[in-house]
């Protein structure tokens, strides 16, 4: 790897600690009574629908016919829905607080250091983790799934535990359906198999 992506990457982990530390001057490294609101933000039920709307199997494609369609039909909407969703939570009064994963925007990000930064919220802050509905088909959120159940997070849709016995058969539902639109499930496919590898070590 050249020194310079080196020195980049190193200065993600800087600013993904100095988020950490924001996250940590309000809450507290132990806070207790925290939610996380997972919810489709780059993938999902909308973007499987979309794409079928325009006969695409990706972004790109989708951005070749429609460069103003993913952010308009796909991001923006499912920011607005993340965002109510962690409203609606705020609003039940169940939590101190309730982390939105979706109103925080860091320039020069990719995907990756959203993962990492999420990851370790999820770990540091968070004691229930609430998934928005149709969640099976988001990349983003079936990974976070797999960190709170590694971790022992309760894990609640529509505010009821999830059966997480159940979940690899929906996942596998989901990624038949994505993938019988040719778009790519790898990463589902991947969460996939290390869910059941942690199934089979209960």
């Amino acid at each position: 790897m050249p020194l310079e992506i080196l020195v980049k990457e190193r200065q993600r982990v800087y600013e993904v600690e100095a988020a950490l530390s924001a996250m940590a001057s309000v809450f507290g490294w132990s806070p207790g009574n925290v939610a996380y609101a997972s919810t489709p933000v780059t993938s999902g039920r909308r973007m499987l629908d979309v794409f079928t709307r325009h006969k695409v199997r990706s972004a790109d494609e989708l951005t070749a016919i429609d460069k103003d369609a993913f952010h308009r039909d796909i991001f923006t909407p499912n920011l607005k829905e993340g965002e109510e969703f962690a409203h609606t939570l705020r609003a039940s009064g169940a939590y101190v607080e309730v982390i939105c994963p979706v109103t925080f925007y860091a320039k020069g990000w990719k995907q990756e250091h959203y993962i990492l930064l999420w990851e370790q919220v999820i770990e540091r802050f968070a004691g229930d983790i609430h998934f928005n509905s149709d969640w099976v088909y988001s990349n983003g959120c079936v990974e976070e799934f797999l960190t709170g159940a590694k971790l022992n997070k309760k894990l609640l849709e529509a505010g009821s535990p999830v059966d997480v016995r159940k979940v690899p058969e929906r996942l596998r539902k989901a990624i038949e359906e994505t993938a019988a639109l040719g778009v790519d499930v790898s990463r589902l496919v991947a969460a996939y198999r290390s869910l059941e590898l942690q199934l089979y070590k209960r």
